[in-house]
């Protein structure tokens, strides 16, 4: 093996050094059409995987420093940071409905619970005067 990457999801890229017979009579290539040629293999646990090649390098003699080099590849954005992400653009939607505007639901639901400051309306020349308002008992 040249190089071997894996990926979060469980998918491995193998790129060999030479061309080879496998057990099963299938034949490998290093190259295709003078580009490395990569073999894509998809195992559902990485550290067993990862664990098991190693442990066939060494049997094979080689030593740490010779082990091939393994990349591992993750997304750049996290399921979980993507999922915080929309909580919490949903959470400030919510409160951005809450935050009393003039006009549109907020203005009548303050009205009808009498929360919305009052306003004064003078009329002048209606015939009434202040004195006769206050004579009133």
């Amino acid at each position: 093996m040249q190089s071997i990457t894996v990926s979060e999801r469980g998918r491995v890229w193998i790129t060999i050094k030479e061309d080879f017979q496998g057990e099963d009579g299938r034949s490998y290539l290093s190259l295709r059409n003078e580009t490395p040629q990569h073999y894509v293999l998809h195992i559902p646990e990485i550290v067993p995987f990862m664990t098991e090649v190693e442990t066939i390098q060494l049997e094979q003699g080689k030593t740490h420093n010779e082990l091939v080099h393994v990349d591992y590849q993750t997304p750049m954005i996290s399921r979980r940071a993507l999922w915080n992400g929309i909580n919490i653009a949903f959470l400030l939607l919510i409160g951005l409905t809450m935050i009393p505007r003039k006009g549109g639901m907020n203005n009548m639901m303050s009205k009808a619970m009498g929360i919305e400051p009052k306003s004064i309306e003078i009329v002048k020349n209606t015939g009434v005067e202040m004195r006769r308002v206050c004579e009133c008992r």
